[in-house]
């Protein structure tokens, strides 16, 4: 799977939403007049992520924020292993950072978890109201904001509309989801929910990262 075009929407996200913040967070206009602390956590590696982690940090060069000059980063990579989520979020935070940034319900979850008064960023997670980080969409609350991507059923219809018409005779579909991650759980339930309103028959089945 190619994970550059996701990777740069990810870096520019981020980008936007913590550029929106650190203005506030400096209480200055111009970044020089003060260092801010940026924390990160990111579930995969930074190898695997390394063009969309570039442009991230390049475009916060060019909004005047310099890394080792006005702006430290603390960066903490889970490699893939979801469960070390917390633990690396506890470590960024006790580093006293002004922002945490992470992107994926699990990081999400993570950070909602450790702190309330720290500004978290979250530009991809799934519906952050059925995975608890919020009670309303229209108007957040907490200290987290972000990007949902929610998986419902007129999503799974659609990928099921696109096999019908690429496949005529499609009889049966095959779905593979993690189920550590409320993303593949959600995604596996309305996929479900969908295939028993159509001819095609759907079987789920577990993955882990």
């Amino acid at each position: 799977m190619n994970r550059q075009p996701l990777s740069f929407a990810l870096a520019l996200g981020c980008v936007c939403g913590v550029g929106a913040l650190i203005p506030s967070v400096a209480c200055a206009a111009e970044p020089a007049q003060r260092v801010v602390r940026l924390g990160f956590v990111g579930s995969p590696s930074a190898s695997s992520d390394q063009r969309g982690v570039d442009a991230f940090w390049n475009r916060f060069h060019e909004l005047g924020w310099v890394q080792g000059q006005n702006l430290v980063i603390e960066q903490r990579w889970a490699e893939g292993q979801i469960d070390r989520l917390p633990a690396l979020v506890t470590q960024v935070i006790e580093r006293n950072v002004d922002v945490l940034v992470t992107y994926g319900t699990p990081g999400a979850v993570a950070a909602k978890n450790a702190t309330s008064t720290i500004p978290i960023i979250v530009p991809m997670m799934a519906d952050p109201i059925r995975s608890g980080l919020t009670t309303s969409l229209a108007h957040p609350d907490g200290n987290l904001t972000g990007l949902s991507l929610e998986w419902d059923e007129d999503m799974a219809g659609k990928w099921l509309e696109l096999l019908r018409e690429t496949v005529p005779h499609l009889s049966g579909v095959a779905m593979i989801a993690s189920p550590s991650q409320q993303t593949g759980v959600l995604a596996e339930s309305t996929a479900t929910n969908c295939g028993r309103s159509t001819p095609q028959s759907i079987r789920c089945g577990p993955s882990r990262l």
